[in-house]
C-alpha cells in the first residue's frame, strides 16, 4: 500500500471531494489558523513570519555588481586539495582562478539541492491536500519560494563570478546529481519519492552549518559572503520545520519504504560532504589552460570528503519516529576524511 503523498495521480487526496470543492478548501470548523496540534502551532507562528524574515525575498533584485578581482571567492579550506604541494606552489592569480571554480561549484551543488531535492519533495508534500492543514500547506509553499529564491540568486551568482573571472569552461556533472539519476532510474516513481524526501531532511536540517563556514569568512568576496548569510538565516528556520513536514508522511509508511527511506538518510549524509573530486578533476586541466602556463603540474591529493557534524540527528530521526540505532550506526563513529593521489 502506498503512503497518501506517493498515490499516482495523487488519487488518495483527491477521490473523496465533492464536486466542486478544492484539494485545500475548509470549512468553518477547519479554519485557516486554528489547530490543537503543538507542532502545527508551531508552523503558523513561523508562517505568519514568512513576510517579514524571508532574507533571500528581501534582496532578490539583480544589481550591477564589479567584483573585486584581487579578493578571493571561496573559502581555501574547503578546497579538496587545499594542502596538495603544487597547489599550494602556484601562483596568486591562479589560486584567485581556482577559488573562483570553487564558488561556482558550491552554486551549482546548491542548485542541484534546490532544484532536484527540495523543491521537488516540497511539491509531493502539497499533493497531502486534505490531510494537511493551511498552516502547513502555507508554509510548505513559503519554502518552495524561498528555495526559487536560493536558486536564482546561485544563478547569478555563478554568472558573475564565470563572467568576470573569464572561467568560460566545461562544468561537469556533480556527483550529487549522478547518484540522483542513477537512483531514480533503478526506483519506482513512488520509492525514489520517499528517498529523496530522505535527502530533503537532511539537507534543510545540515545546509546552515556549511552555508555558516562561508557567511562567516571576511576575507572572501563581500558580496558572495552577502548573499550566504542571506541563505543561511532562510535555512535556520527550514531546519527546524522540515521535520514537521516529514512526521506528516513518514507515520504512513510500509516496513519496506521505512527502510528505504533510512537508506536515503544514510546515502545523504555520505554524499552531501563529498567534495566533488571527480568534477575538479576536469575543471583543474581547464582552469590551468585558462590561466596559459603548461608547466604547472596538478594537484595529485585530494580530501574526499569535508567534516560535518550529524550529531543532531538521531534526535531528528527519533521526532520523526524512526529509531536512529537501526538508521545509522555509522552516526556513532563517522570514519575520518580519506586522501586519494
Amino acid at each position: 500500500m502506498l503512503p497518501s503523498f506517493l498515490g499516482k495521480p495523487w488519487m488518495a487526496f483527491t477521490t473523496h471531494y465533492q464536486p466542486g470543492e478544492t484539494m485545500f478548501q475548509h470549512s468553518t470548523q477547519d479554519d485557516l489558523y486554528r489547530s490543537n496540534d503543538a507542532a502545527d502551532e508551531r508552523l503558523i507562528k513561523i508562517e505568519r513570519s514568512w513576510h517579514k524574515r524571508a532574507q533571500i525575498k528581501l534582496d532578490s533584485q539583480r544589481p550591477d555588481i564589479q567584483l573585486d578581482l584581487q579578493a578571493p571567492d571561496f573559502l581555501e579550506a574547503l578546497l579538496p586539495f587545499a594542502h596538495d604541494p603544487h597547489y599550494q606552489h602556484y601562483p596568486h592569480a591562479l589560486k584567485l582562478l581556482i577559488l573562483s571554480a570553487g564558488w561556482v561549484i558550491y552554486n551549482q551543488k546548491t542548485i542541484a539541492i534546490e532544484t532536484e531535492i527540495i523543491c521537488p519533495s516540497c511539491i509531493d508534500l502539497l499533493q497531502l491536500g486534505s490531510r494537511l492543514s493551511s498552516a502547513s500547506a502555507a508554509t510548505i509553499s513559503e519554502t518552495l519560494a524561498d528555495e526559487a529564491y536560493h536558486t536564482l540568486f546561485s544563478i547569478n551568482m555563478c554568472e558573475l563570478a564565470i563572467t568576470q573571472r573569464g572561467m568560460r569552461i566545461k562544468w561537469p556533472e556533480l556527483e550529487l546529481t549522478r547518484h540522483l539519476s542513477q537512483a531514480q532510474a533503478t526506483m519506482s516513481e513512488a520509492d525514489f519519492k520517499i528517498y529523496r524526501l530522505a535527502f530533503s531532511l537532511v539537507s534543510e536540517t545540515f545546509i546552515s552549518d556549511y552555508l555558516a563556514d562561508l557567511s562567516d569568512a571576511p576575507e572572501i568576496q563581500p558580496v558572495f559572503r552577502h548573499v550566504v548569510a542571506l541563505h543561511k538565516k532562510d535555512e535556520l528556520v527550514h531546519k527546524h520545520i522540515f521535520p514537521l513536514f516529514v512526521q506528516q508522511v513518514v507515520g504512513d509508511f510500509t516496513a519496506q519504504q521505512t527502510t528505504l527511506f533510512t537508506r536515503g538518510i544514510a546515502n545523504s549524509i555520505r554524499i552531501f560532504p563529498m567534495r566533488e573530486i571527480s568534477a575538479w578533476r576536469i575543471i583543474l586541466p581547464q582552469l590551468l589552460e585558462v590561466f596559459g602556463d603548461r608547466s604547472l603540474l596538478l594537484p595529485t591529493q585530494f580530501i574526499e570528503t569535508g567534516e560535518a557534524d550529524y550529531s543532531a540527528m538521531p534526535e531528528i530521526l527519533n521526532s520523526i519516529g524512526i529509531h536512529p540505532a537501526s538508521v545509522l550506526p555509522e552516526l556513532q563513529l563517522m570514519p575520518e576524511p580519506a586522501t586519494t593521489v
